[in-house]
């Protein structure tokens, strides 16, 4: 009687052979799966801190990784959503940062000439 009784032919790593007709088993990960994750979260932080925090250059330095990544990930070969919502995201964070920091400064600028004894 075999040592390991519940297995097929009782040893500890027998692997029993493929059944036909069946699908081979999906892949564990894609390649760059992890940069994908890193530009989706950064895409998420960085459009989250540039509309609710209002930072001024942060948002705009992780929306700059966040694409970098994205396309690191692309290019590895990682054909998922991730990496493209990354980028996307980082992208449209880009922009509006941009273009609060440039209202930002318009506004600032205004507010200097504006004041009391400048006329």
């Amino acid at each position: 009687m075999s040592q390991f009784p519940n297995q097929p032919g009782g040893q500890p790593g027998y692997t029993p052979p493929p059944v036909p007709g069946m699908p081979p088993m999906p892949p564990g990960q894609q390649p760059a799966q992890g940069m994908a994750i890193g530009s989706l979260v950064l895409g998420i932080l960085s459009l989250a801190s540039g509309l609710f925090l209002f930072m001024l250059i942060f948002p705009q330095i992780m929306a700059i990784v966040g694409i970098i990544l994205g396309y690191l990930a692309r290019k590895a070969g990682n054909t998922g959503g991730m990496a493209t919502a990354g980028i996307v995201l980082s992208v449209i964070a880009l922009v509006l940062g941009l273009t609060f920091l440039i209202a930002c400064a318009a506004c600032a600028a205004c507010a200097t000439c504006a004041m009391p004894g400048v006329w």
